[in-house]
């Protein structure tokens, strides 16, 4: 049968949280290792591969819209079982349009994984594509609301735009909710049966419903509230639980982002922040330059005698400045903006507000702390008005807020080496659907110095380019982005900027792609998120300038922008490098550098595996630590049962 939703099945249904028994965790431990040992690839049921079969025999649209009612009695009767999933998959064909390509027998595959809440497995797009919209229909058709949770509002619109036709012919809605959608339209779409929806919209919508219900709904109080005729007109939520989610793209979305906050927040005064700006600008005034702290393009620095000098000008004030660190770290950005930072120049001041002129090169999605502060202190430096800090009313991890789905499932093109984290965080296990993509094997280059990276890396695309081939350079840091921009546009090759988050600014960008000889510089995670079409005339090289988070960003860059090749060029230098390989590493592969400062190509390639596998643990770790410090805050906060 279908199962029934946990915490606040009355009303509100979503999955509780609480901790499992330590035997049901064992158990479920164990059959996570035998399915990844023995059976990760997904057999197709007997009824379902014959749907498969006969998928070219599409089944009339009015003969399917009159069956749904019956079957949707049988799904929530007898549960998912094979027949009468396949005959909703047969209704989906049914009601594609003549001219769009039927779902291939891998499609139908991973469409059942993703029915059994696993991860699936699918390199192909347009099966993906169509895996989803089987998953979502047979749901839909189940009565149960679909969220189909995708990373940006582009791919949201894309998603909608490729269910509309088939949920249309079987008499069913499609709704997108995105940033500019009012309050009052993502109400309509919520009530609608599947929505397409980045994951922070939804996620802040939850966190609305929260705030306004006082809390999470109870089981009992939900039920009571469905009896007495549902809650009060002014407290109606916008949402209708967290029934079911379908991930695109799930390694981006439950993992890569798993970091990033999801918190609704108002802005509010503190005027004792302003005061530690003040004295950041003071004590900045009361050193000396040259003998107290220098000057250059990266920035401030303190010298020896400064740091002395800086922390005897502090004794007196105690708090936040008897932190070494964070003093040395405030005082050079008062600095920054005391000496480096010049109005009309750097800035702009309009209506008591700071403008900061854009950079260079490619920006960073998100403004870093560092510029934040700079920019406060610029603020007090002119006697502007300081901008407001935001106060945070309700929060949650990723990975908490997609565990309360009542059915959780996501499909990705790869995302081997990652099914341990699906399964800590998520409780998912992998499937494979298709047949496993082939892995990209990239030449290796490592060079002893950042400078000769850099050098060789110009030659080599000046090359490429020179032969007729479109040219992406990616980056995965927006410091090493913008230092590589500028060093392409010295060189004379005037490079583009890959726009992936934006439907507009991607499809002129990969326009650009189409001219031979043309140079695009790329950073992740918009180029993991642009889309080139695999029939382009182009041959398209790509040339990794450092190392990302995982192995397999890289495959599905090289994957999204139909690249012919691939080559990694990274130095010792490369923060990503310096950080992960240890002292007697870096030792052993300076020792190995050749003319040119270019270690040999068995010592780059070890010396990357091993970067790169640290690399990963770290992201990992990190992921582990989002939900261990949920569970602590757990335990903290118990006593007064609000832990958002």
């Amino acid at each position: 049968m279908i199962p029934a939703a946990a915490a606040g099945s009355g009303s509100y249904p979503e999955r509780d949280d609480a901790p499992e028994p330590f035997f049901d965790r064992l158990f479920a431990g164990i059959g996570f290792h035998w399915h990844n040992a023995r059976r990760r690839k997904l057999a197709l049921p007997a009824p379902i591969a014959a749907e498969a079969s006969r998928r070219g025999g599409r089944p009339a649209v009015a003969e399917s819209v009159a069956r749904l009612p019956n079957l949707r009695y049988a799904l929530r009767r007898d549960g998912l079982l094979p027949e009468p999933v396949a005959e909703c998959f047969g209704h989906y064909c049914a009601a594609l349009a003549a001219s769009a390509e039927p779902p291939r027998p891998d499609a139908f595959g991973a469409g059942w994984a993703l029915l059994q809440g696993r991860v699936a497995e699918l390199p192909d797009a347009v099966d993906r594509s169509h895996a989803l919209g089987l998953a979502a229909t047979t749901w839909a058709i189940c009565g149960i609301p679909v969220h189909l949770v995708t990373a940006s509002d582009a791919r949201s619109r894309a998603a909608a735009a490729a269910l509309q036709v088939p949920l249309a012919g079987l008499g069913l809605g499609v709704a997108v909710v995105a940033q500019d959608t009012t309050a009052a339209a993502r109400r309509v779409a919520y009530a609608g049966p599947v929505v397409c929806a980045a994951q922070r919209e939804i996620a802040h919508d939850y966190l609305r419903d929260l705030l306004m219900l006082g809390g999470r709904a109870q089981p009992l109080s939900g039920a009571l509230r469905h009896l007495a005729g549902g809650p009060s007109g002014a407290k109606v939520p916008t949402l209708r639980g967290l029934q079911c989610a379908l991930v695109e793209d799930a390694d981006g979305i439950l993992l890569d982002e798993a970091h990033l906050p999801l918190v609704i927040a108002t802005d509010a005064e503190q005027p004792r922040e302003r005061l530690v700006y003040e004295q950041a600008l003071e004590l900045a005034r009361a050193l000396s330059a040259s003998t107290d702290f220098t000057l250059d393009d990266e920035g401030a620095r303190l010298t020896e005698n400064g740091t002395q000098r800086v922390e005897r000008l502090v004794g007196p004030l105690g708090g936040i400045w008897a932190a070494k660190q964070r003093r040395e770290d405030l005082i050079a950005l008062a600095l920054d903006a005391l000496h480096l930072r010049q109005r009309d120049v750097d800035y702009r001041v309009e209506q008591e507000r700071i403008a900061m002129a854009p950079p260079e090169g490619p920006a960073p999605a998100e403004p870093t702390e560092a510029d934040v502060t700079l920019k406060r202190l610029i603020e007090v430096k002119e006697g502007c008005r300081l901008g407001l800090q935001p106060d945070v009313r309700a929060r949650v991890s990723v990975p908490r807020f997609l565990r309360r789905y009542v059915r959780l499932a996501g499909i990705c093109g790869d995302a081997r080496g990652a099914e341990r984290e699906f399964w800590a965080l998520y409780g998912l296990k992998m499937a494979q659907a298709g047949v496993a993509g082939i892995a990209e094997s990239c030449a290796v280059r490592v060079f002893a110095t950042a400078a000769a990276k850099r050098e060789s890396l110009v030659a080599r695309v000046r090359a490429l380019a020179g032969a007729g081939n479109s040219v992406v350079v990616a980056a995965s840091s927006p410091a090493e982005g913008k230092a590589l921009h500028g060093t392409l546009k010295d060189a004379g090759l005037e490079p583009g900027v890959l726009q992936g988050a934006s439907g507009a600014a991607e499809q002129q960008a990969l326009a650009v792609l189409e001219r031979p000889g043309s140079v695009m510089l790329a950073l992740h995670p918009t180029s993991r998120r642009a889309e080139r079409s695999a029939s382009t005339k182009t041959p398209l090289k790509l040339v990794v300038a450092e190392l990302h988070d995982s192995r397999r960003h890289v495959g599905r860059i090289c994957h999204a922008l139909a690249a012919d090749s691939c080559e990694i060029m990274v130095s010792l230098e490369d923060e990503a490098m310096a950080t992960r390989i240890g002292p007697a590493a870096a030792w052993w592969a300076h020792r190995g550098s050749g003319e040119g400062g270019e270690l040999s190509p068995e010592r780059a390639s070890w010396i990357l595996r091993h970067a790169q596998r640290e690399i990963e643990r770290a992201g990992a770790a990190m992921r582990q630590e989002i939900v261990l410090r949920d569970r602590q805050l757990d335990d903290l906060l118990a006593f007064s049962g609000k832990r958002e």
